[in-house]
């Protein structure tokens, strides 16, 4: 009887399990749709009241664990900051 190779997995999986994909690609949406709805609220705070300068750079740090263009632009934000806010900016 013939025997036949194993099914591989799809490339972008990688040796990665199917469960492990599925989990990393979930916590990624995850963290997207948190970020992107921290970063909303804090854009609407720019015209209603609320801490806006505080809540657009937490979206902005929730984005950059997976985006770069986020990590790009929070460090242009802290940049701005003046020498004394900079000190005891993570």
């Amino acid at each position: 009887m013939p025997r036949y190779p194993s099914p591989q997995l799809p490339v972008q999986w990688g040796d990665m399990s199917p469960i492990a994909w599925t989990l990393k690609h979930a916590k990624r949406i995850v963290i997207v749709v948190v970020g992107v709805t921290v970063l909303g609220l804090g854009i609407v705070m720019t015209v209603m009241p609320g801490p806006a300068i505080i809540v657009i750079p937490l979206g902005l740090g929730i984005l950059s664990t997976e985006f770069i263009w986020a990590r790009k632009l929070l460090h242009r934000i802290k940049e701005r900051l003046p020498p004394r806010v900079k000190d005891k900016a993570p």
